[in-house]
């Protein structure tokens, strides 16, 4: 009965990333209908400008995406 769900990454430094690489427990099914990735920039979430769909995952995706740090 899960609607909704978010991931966080803290990472130790400042880093530098335009892959995200994403997986679906694929045996209860593809679940995913659509998603958002975003990063923190000045206290802001922002989008990331992706340069693809973002709507399912499947078994493996990944998605590229303008670098952000």
């Amino acid at each position: 009965n899960v609607s909704a769900a978010q991931v966080t990454f803290k990472f130790a430094k400042e880093e530098k990333v335009n892959r995200v690489i994403l997986q679906e427990y694929i045996p209860l099914g593809q679940r995913v209908t659509s998603f958002v990735i975003e990063y923190l920039q000045n206290g802001k979430w922002m989008a990331v400008n992706a340069h693809e769909e973002t709507s399912t995952i499947g078994y493996k995706r990944i998605v590229r995406f303008d670098t952000v740090k």
